[in-house]
Protein backbone atom coordinates (compact mmCIF):
# COMPACT_ATOMS: atom_id res chain seq x y z
CA UNK A 1 0.00 0.00 0.00
CA UNK A 2 1.35 3.39 -1.03
CA UNK A 3 1.73 6.33 1.36
CA UNK A 4 -0.09 9.61 1.29
CA UNK A 5 2.06 12.49 0.08
CA UNK A 6 2.79 14.57 3.21
CA UNK A 7 1.24 18.01 3.00
CA UNK A 8 -0.90 17.36 -0.08
CA UNK A 9 -4.15 17.65 1.89
CA UNK A 10 -2.96 20.83 3.62
CA UNK A 11 -2.11 22.44 0.27
CA UNK A 12 -5.54 21.46 -1.07
CA UNK A 13 -7.33 22.92 1.97
CA UNK A 14 -5.29 26.14 1.90
CA UNK A 15 -5.91 26.48 -1.85
CA UNK A 16 -9.67 26.07 -1.43
CA UNK A 17 -9.71 28.49 1.51
CA UNK A 18 -7.75 31.08 -0.47
CA UNK A 19 -10.38 30.95 -3.24
CA UNK A 20 -13.32 31.15 -0.87
CA UNK A 21 -11.85 33.97 1.22
CA UNK A 22 -10.58 36.30 -1.50
CA UNK A 23 -13.59 38.57 -0.95
CA UNK A 24 -12.24 39.53 2.52
CA UNK A 25 -10.48 42.53 0.95
CA UNK A 26 -8.01 40.05 -0.55
CA UNK A 27 -5.88 39.92 2.57
CA UNK A 28 -6.86 36.54 4.02
CA UNK A 29 -7.03 34.76 0.67
CA UNK A 30 -3.68 36.18 -0.39
CA UNK A 31 -1.96 35.03 2.82
CA UNK A 32 -3.46 31.53 2.61
CA UNK A 33 -2.54 31.25 -1.07
CA UNK A 34 1.05 32.33 -0.44
CA UNK A 35 1.40 29.80 2.41
CA UNK A 36 0.11 27.04 0.12
CA UNK A 37 2.45 28.10 -2.70
CA UNK A 38 5.44 28.07 -0.33
CA UNK A 39 4.62 24.49 0.71
CA UNK A 40 4.31 23.38 -2.93
CA UNK A 41 8.02 23.31 -3.76
CA UNK A 42 8.92 21.18 -0.72
CA UNK A 43 6.12 18.70 -1.42
CA UNK A 44 6.98 18.53 -5.14
CA UNK A 45 10.64 17.72 -4.35
CA UNK A 46 9.54 15.01 -1.92
CA UNK A 47 7.26 13.44 -4.54
CA UNK A 48 9.86 13.59 -7.32
CA UNK A 49 12.49 11.93 -5.11
CA UNK A 50 10.20 9.03 -4.12
CA UNK A 51 7.54 8.68 -6.83
CA UNK A 52 7.04 4.96 -6.28
CA UNK A 53 6.09 5.15 -2.58
CA UNK A 54 3.33 7.79 -2.84
CA UNK A 55 -0.20 7.18 -4.09
CA UNK A 56 -1.63 8.77 -7.22
CA UNK A 57 -4.61 10.06 -5.25
CA UNK A 58 -2.42 12.12 -2.92
CA UNK A 59 -0.51 13.49 -5.93
CA UNK A 60 -3.83 14.53 -7.53
CA UNK A 61 -4.75 16.31 -4.27
CA UNK A 62 -1.40 18.07 -4.50
CA UNK A 63 -2.00 19.15 -8.12
CA UNK A 64 -5.55 20.31 -7.33
CA UNK A 65 -4.25 22.24 -4.32
CA UNK A 66 -1.62 23.86 -6.53
CA UNK A 67 -4.27 24.97 -9.03
CA UNK A 68 -6.57 26.27 -6.28
CA UNK A 69 -3.66 28.11 -4.64
CA UNK A 70 -2.73 29.86 -7.88
CA UNK A 71 -6.35 30.84 -8.58
CA UNK A 72 -6.95 31.97 -5.00
CA UNK A 73 -3.73 33.97 -4.83
CA UNK A 74 -4.52 35.64 -8.17
CA UNK A 75 -8.08 36.56 -7.21
CA UNK A 76 -6.96 37.76 -3.80
CA UNK A 77 -4.13 39.79 -5.32
CA UNK A 78 -6.57 41.53 -7.66
CA UNK A 79 -8.97 42.18 -4.79
CA UNK A 80 -6.13 43.51 -2.65
CA UNK A 81 -5.04 45.90 -5.42
CA UNK A 82 -8.62 47.13 -5.85
CA UNK A 83 -8.91 47.63 -2.09
CA UNK A 84 -5.66 49.62 -2.02
CA UNK A 85 -6.88 51.80 -4.90
CA UNK A 86 -10.17 52.47 -3.10
CA UNK A 87 -8.32 53.44 0.10
CA UNK A 88 -5.93 55.70 -1.82
CA UNK A 89 -8.86 57.48 -3.48
CA UNK A 90 -10.36 58.52 -0.17
CA UNK A 91 -11.70 55.32 1.24
CA UNK A 92 -15.13 53.81 1.34
CA UNK A 93 -16.84 57.10 2.12
CA UNK A 94 -16.01 58.44 -1.35
CA UNK A 95 -18.14 55.66 -2.85
CA UNK A 96 -21.30 56.48 -0.92
CA UNK A 97 -24.19 58.55 -2.20
CA UNK A 98 -24.14 62.16 -1.04
CA UNK A 99 -26.19 63.01 2.02
CA UNK A 100 -28.48 65.71 0.68
CA UNK A 101 -30.41 66.10 3.90
CA UNK A 102 -27.37 67.51 5.71
CA UNK A 103 -25.97 69.42 2.74
CA UNK A 104 -26.17 73.18 3.17
CA UNK A 105 -27.01 73.70 -0.52
CA UNK A 106 -30.23 71.77 -0.16
CA UNK A 107 -32.78 72.74 2.43
CA UNK A 108 -35.25 69.95 2.90
CA UNK A 109 -38.76 71.28 2.91
CA UNK A 110 -41.52 69.65 4.86
CA UNK A 111 -44.52 69.53 2.54
CA UNK A 112 -46.93 69.79 5.48
CA UNK A 113 -45.63 73.19 6.59
CA UNK A 114 -47.39 76.45 5.80
CA UNK A 115 -47.00 77.25 2.09
CA UNK A 116 -43.64 78.96 1.81
CA UNK A 117 -43.76 80.35 -1.73
CA UNK A 118 -39.96 80.34 -2.09
CA UNK A 119 -39.79 76.51 -1.94
CA UNK A 120 -40.14 74.24 -4.94
CA UNK A 121 -39.57 70.72 -6.18
CA UNK A 122 -36.20 70.78 -7.96
CA UNK A 123 -34.87 68.20 -10.45
CA UNK A 124 -31.09 68.18 -10.91
CA UNK A 125 -28.38 65.85 -12.22
CA UNK A 126 -26.84 63.39 -9.76
CA UNK A 127 -23.06 63.82 -9.84
CA UNK A 128 -22.23 61.25 -7.15
CA UNK A 129 -19.25 58.93 -7.62
CA UNK A 130 -21.14 55.65 -8.04
CA UNK A 131 -23.66 56.86 -10.58
CA UNK A 132 -22.25 56.64 -14.09
CA UNK A 133 -25.50 57.09 -15.98
CA UNK A 134 -25.69 60.61 -17.44
CA UNK A 135 -29.46 60.69 -17.13
CA UNK A 136 -29.69 60.07 -13.39
CA UNK A 137 -31.59 62.82 -11.60
CA UNK A 138 -32.51 63.64 -8.01
CA UNK A 139 -35.75 65.36 -7.08
CA UNK A 140 -35.51 67.32 -3.85
CA UNK A 141 -37.38 70.07 -2.01
CA UNK A 142 -35.29 73.23 -1.99
CA UNK A 143 -35.54 76.98 -2.46
CA UNK A 144 -36.10 78.28 -5.97
CA UNK A 145 -32.86 80.26 -5.74
CA UNK A 146 -30.80 77.15 -4.85
CA UNK A 147 -32.49 75.16 -7.60
CA UNK A 148 -31.54 77.77 -10.19
CA UNK A 149 -27.96 78.10 -8.87
CA UNK A 150 -27.24 74.37 -9.30
CA UNK A 151 -28.79 74.27 -12.75
CA UNK A 152 -31.90 72.43 -11.64
CA UNK A 153 -35.33 72.43 -13.21
CA UNK A 154 -38.31 73.60 -11.18
CA UNK A 155 -41.08 71.03 -11.48
CA UNK A 156 -44.80 71.69 -11.45
CA UNK A 157 -47.38 69.69 -9.53
CA UNK A 158 -48.13 67.65 -12.65
CA UNK A 159 -44.45 66.76 -13.18
CA UNK A 160 -43.62 65.59 -9.70
CA UNK A 161 -44.75 63.63 -6.68
CA UNK A 162 -43.17 66.22 -4.33
CA UNK A 163 -46.39 68.19 -3.97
Amino acid sequence: MKKTLPGSTIVLILGILSITSFWCYGIIGFILGIIALMKLSKINKEYNNNIEIYSIKSYRNFKTGKTCSIIGTSLSGIMLIVFIIIISMGGYKSFKFPDLKNNSNFQKYNSTSNGDEDKCCCKFKDNSVLRTDENTYIIEWTSKETCKSIGGEILTKEQSECY
